[in-house]
């Protein structure tokens, strides 16, 4: 497979995820349904089990060729980013559960027998 450029992609500016605290109770999945009815938010479980909240938002300093406009001056955070580690260039997927809705949430917890929202999932 041939690795995928930043300049192909541009993928990781065009999100942040935040690591959240895996959920545990009925408080925990509700705070995850709330953050699924935005728009432009999801949440994941990434391949480790951790779990994150996605804000889908195109960096300001990215050129409509997906070039860095600040590249010399860019965070720490982007400099620390090592294109060869890339999900995009890596091997499997990305998550292992990636929840758009809170259908997706619902489902997942069926799934693994989760039962806090019962009234939610008549």
């Amino acid at each position: 497979m041939d690795k995928v450029s930043c300049a192909m992609c541009g993928g990781c500016c065009k999100h942040i995820a935040i690591q959240i605290d895996t959920p545990e109770d009925k408080e925990d999945f509700e705070d995850i349904m709330w953050y699924l009815l935005h728009d432009n938010v999801n949440v994941f479980i990434d391949d480790e089990d951790d779990w994150y909240v996605e804000f889908s938002t195109k960096c300001s300093a990215l050129n409509d060729d997906n070039s860095c406009k600040v590249y010399e001056t860019r965070p720490q955070i982007c400099r620390r980013y090592d294109p060869e580690s890339c999900v995009k260039n890596g091997e499997g997927e990305a998550e292992k559960f990636k929840f758009r809705t809170r259908e997706d949430l619902f489902n997942y917890m069926k799934l693994r027998n989760i039962n806090y929202l019962n009234e939610y999932m008549k």
